[in-house]
């Protein structure tokens, strides 16, 4: 195991800016960048990118980093994310919105964090504190996890039903329905 050059140099750590030629970074190797306020990539680079000093690949479907000092309070977390490296540490967030495909989220220091909005059916939460609000669907695994760990739950009201009246699946078979 090589350790990364600036370890002794974690919670001094305010920026990160990634070359052109870089296409990962190990997050946990991030994890001690305690003062960590922004990672920014340079515009050449083919695989990772950033949006106000998020972290995230460039296909835009995980977000790798979003640093612990960010002065962003309120985050709506990119709708193609589907895949979040490590749980959020954020000591000035207040607000985050989850995109409807993220599978799962853990918060683990997030001392201002008041409302979590969950635009999914199935995303699991993990380690969130109690005074934080949910906000999400019923017959939602949210709003279960609400129920079962004392946060309090305001409900989106009933998912949206996307109606489909046609579709294919493939090239040999198609459908549609009857009015």
């Amino acid at each position: 195991r090589i350790d990364p050059p600036w370890l002794k140099y974690f919670e001094r750590i305010k920026q990160i800016n990634i070359g052109s030629n870089v296409t990962y970074i190990v997050p946990w190797t991030l994890i001690n960048c305690t003062n960590l306020e922004n990672v920014f990539v340079d515009d050449a680079n083919t695989s990772l990118c950033d949006i106000n000093g998020v972290l995230y690949d460039t296909q835009m479907t995980t977000l790798f980093v979003y640093p612990e000092k960010s002065a962003i309070t309120d985050y709506i977390m990119p709708e193609t994310i589907t895949w979040f490296e490590i749980g959020i540490q954020a000591d000035y967030l207040k607000t985050i919105v989850l995109p409807r495909n993220l599978d799962s989220v853990q918060f683990w220091v997030c001392p201002n964090l008041e409302t979590v909005t969950v635009t999914s059916l199935f995303t699991e939460i993990y380690e969130l504190e109690r005074s934080v609000t949910i906000r999400a669907y019923e017959d939602s695994v949210a709003k279960e996890y609400a129920i079962a760990n004392g946060n309090t739950f305001v409900s989106l009201g009933e998912i949206p039903r996307t109606v489909i009246d046609s579709g294919n699946c493939g090239d040999n078979l198609t459908w549609e329905f009857d009015n």
